[in-house]
């Protein structure tokens, strides 16, 4: 780094802005030079044109549609309903769905923000001290986005990484690692930094960096394909930090947040994962979203634990390489997906079943003195704990394709499981060396409904001693009663925090 002393440069460099989706083509118009004052005509000029063309369409079916004795009296009714629009704000909770989404004259009255050459980021939540959550409107089915929002803003290392701020190199670096670049390819981006000139915003600068490189002609393969990833990954970051703010803003002004960025969030997630759906018609599984959302974090978010595979050795030789015939290995996951075995199951047993079950790793093969193969097979896995992670997060399955009327055999419909779990508010997990660290609940999300694709999601947070109960918009406190009988035993997901004190019992 010694080299780049000579031309310094800023690092500082806010997110690069974002352009909201207009879906008239607008933003693109408005990429060109123009000052304010006209830029602000001509947006106000583009939406009555758009207005004037909702009622000409109106009246147009209404003409085709009814007789021609008849044509006024409906389109006079239609024509004045679709003006009516013109006193809605956009996304307005109180208009009508028809006209939620379209474009208001009061959303461009406001005069834009003088902007300064430095952004300051939006403030943490350790710093605006959330004392309680803010909810989230929801138009369609937007609910799974929602509370899994509510899920990640519990965990304070992974809410405080999902800003996205990129205030510096370092944070921009985070960002690349996940994504598994090219081999010296952010030590390239350093040097490319230092030869600068004049300071640039860091994505700016990246983007840049990566079009004029030819040192990465020789990784083509590997290249392409981190290009594709940070494309996608840039696009759902820049959603996130978005919706992000907007809820450090939410919570500062004690108001719920509008419905646009869980939209731009779902259209990110579905160019990165087709199993996304863009339509809000379409249900999304909340613990799919989550996997998406950890997989472009660190490592150090992810759970860490060994994997302990005991091969049988009886009256056989020694494997090679595994003397004792444990085969171990690291492994990291976002969370622990348990299954629903038992009429009355229990999570700590639930889990404890999951960490010491039966392996399905491949068999192993030897050959025998006479050269015959034989075949080491794996008994049971075991999962250990060398450190205790600072949080423990549970996938309960209780989506399970259907096998009951035909009709949902033939749709794939998945079906809701509600067979209630005993869930604890604080969990024990015993580590290698055998002390057992103590968890208390956090957060959890559950799934109203008989069905994945009709289900409705809520979420749970546990906030100062004080347990809400968040569906969309609406944030309600709960007492311990209605917590512990019809909150936690319908759980889907669970997230536990490390808490210092030590537990008393192990699992």
């Amino acid at each position: 780094m010694a080299s780049m002393v000579s031309n310094p440069i800023s690092l500082t460099q806010p997110l690069e802005p974002i352009r909201p989706e207009c879906g008239y083509g607008i933003s693109k118009l408005f990429a060109v030079q123009i000052p304010e004052k006209q830029k602000n005509i001509l947006r106000t000029i583009v939406q009555i044109a758009i207005k004037i063309l909702y009622v000409f369409a109106f009246v147009l079916m209404t003409a085709a549609i009814f007789p021609l004795d008849s044509v006024f009296i409906p389109g006079i009714a239609i024509g004045a309903s679709v003006l009516t629009s013109f006193f809605f704000k956009s996304r307005c909770e109180s208009a009508p769905p028809i006209f939620k989404r379209l474009p208001s004259l009061l959303s461009s009255s406001k005069k834009p923000e003088k902007k300064t050459g430095v952004e300051i980021a939006p403030p943490l939540l350790s710093e605006i001290q959330e004392g309680k959550p803010v909810g989230l409107y929801c138009s369609g089915m937007n609910c799974s986005f929602n509370a899994f929002i509510h899920f990640l803003n519990s965990d304070p290392e992974a809410a405080k990484r999902l800003r996205f701020s990129f205030s510096d190199l370092p944070a921009f670096e985070n960002f690349l690692t996940p994504l598994h670049p090219p081999s010296d390819l952010i030590e390239a981006f350093r040097h490319y930094l230092g030869a600068q000139k004049q300071p640039q915003k860091l994505t700016i600068a990246f983007k840049q960096f990566i079009a004029g490189s030819k040192t990465l002609q020789k990784e083509a393969a590997p290249f392409i394909q981190f290009a594709k990833n940070y494309n996608r990954s840039l696009m759902i970051v820049r959603s996130l930090s978005k919706l992000f703010a907007a809820y450090d803003r939410a919570i500062q002004e004690n108001r719920s947040i509008a419905d646009t960025n869980t939209h731009s969030l779902r259209h990110a997630l579905s160019r990165d994962n087709f199993s996304i759906s863009p339509s809000e018609k379409i249900q999304q599984d909340p613990a799919e979203l989550l996997k998406i959302i950890f997989d472009l974090l660190p490592d150090s978010h992810q759970i860490a634990y060994e994997s302990a595979v005991h091969y049988d050795i009886n009256g056989l030789p020694p494997i090679e390489g595994l003397p004792d015939g444990i085969e171990r290995r690291e492994e990291k996951t976002w969370c622990f997906s348990l299954e629903i075995k038992e009429k009355q199951p229990q999570l700590q047993k639930m889990f404890h079943d999951f960490c010491h079950r039966q392996s399905e790793n491949f068999r192993k093969e030897f050959l025998t003195a006479n050269g015959k193969r034989g075949y080491y097979w794996p008994k049971q896995e075991e999962l250990l704990f060398t450190k205790a992670p600072p949080v423990l997060r549970f996938h309960i399955k209780r989506f399970e394709k259907s096998s009951g009327p035909i009709v949902n055999r033939v749709l794939r419909r998945q079906v809701k499981n509600d067979t209630p779990i005993e869930i604890p508010s604080t969990f024990g997990l015993k580590l290698k060396d055998g002390t057992v660290q103590n968890y208390r609940l956090t957060s959890l999300v559950n799934c109203e409904g008989a069905a994945l694709s009709n289900g409705h999601f809520i979420a749970g947070r546990i906030l100062n001693g004080q347990r809400y109960i968040i569906n969309n918009h609406k944030v309600s406190p709960v007492d311990l009663q209605t917590w512990e009988e019809q909150v936690l035993p319908q759980a889907y997901l669970l997230s536990y925090q490390l808490d210092p004190e030590p537990a008393l019992d192990s699992l």
